[in-house]
């Protein structure tokens, strides 16, 4: 059977029916945001009451990320720059495959914590603002074990200010 989707002044679009309580559709572009209300209409029958609204959006765009390294025990907070950061939406950041709760900081920036991952890599940085629409630029945020300290030199003596220590390690430079 055939469906119709309408959405307000945005027009009307052919909907796939998959259930008797479920109706599929591809929302039309719009040229602004805004709210415009959603009726469907199945084989011959009028369009029935509103579904309710739904709510049309500028498209986020990301503008960069920093740091973009962190270590692959998480916890790094990532500012990720973006355009526009309304206040009313659900932010979500996702590493990868992993999502995370993101907080709006201004109407540009929002900061999210890097997800722990098991072995060293590179991975995708996106936003949503409503959990299912993600960005599409590529910010890459790369994992790497923490800096670990092999060795210090001397390892003991007299404190005073101004002593000198050499410490030897792996990875100790690449975090921020």
């Amino acid at each position: 059977e055939s469906a119709r989707c309408h959405f307000g002044v945005a027009g009307s679009v052919s909907g796939e029916v998959v259930t008797s309580t479920l109706v599929r559709c591809v929302c039309p572009r719009i040229g602004e945001s805004g709210s415009v209300t959603v009726q469907v209409s199945v084989g011959e029958a009028d369009a029935g009451e509103s579904l309710g609204h739904l709510v049309y959006e500028e498209e986020l765009t990301v503008t960069g990320i920093s740091p973009s390294i962190g270590p692959v025990s998480g916890g790094t907070v990532v500012t990720i720059g973006a355009t526009p950061v309304e206040a009313n939406g659900n932010l979500v950041c996702r590493f990868g495959a992993t999502v995370v709760q993101g907080r709006r900081v201004s109407g540009s920036t929002v900061a999210c914590v890097s997800p722990q991952m098991i072995v060293p890599a590179n991975v995708s940085v996106s936003l949503s603002s409503n959990g299912v629409d993600f960005t599409t630029q590529e910010h890459v945020f790369e994992y790497e074990y923490a800096g670990v300290v092999t060795s210090m030199e001397p390892r003991s003596g007299a404190v005073s200010a101004g002593r000198l220590i050499t410490i030897h390690g792996r990875s100790l430079l690449k975090f921020e």
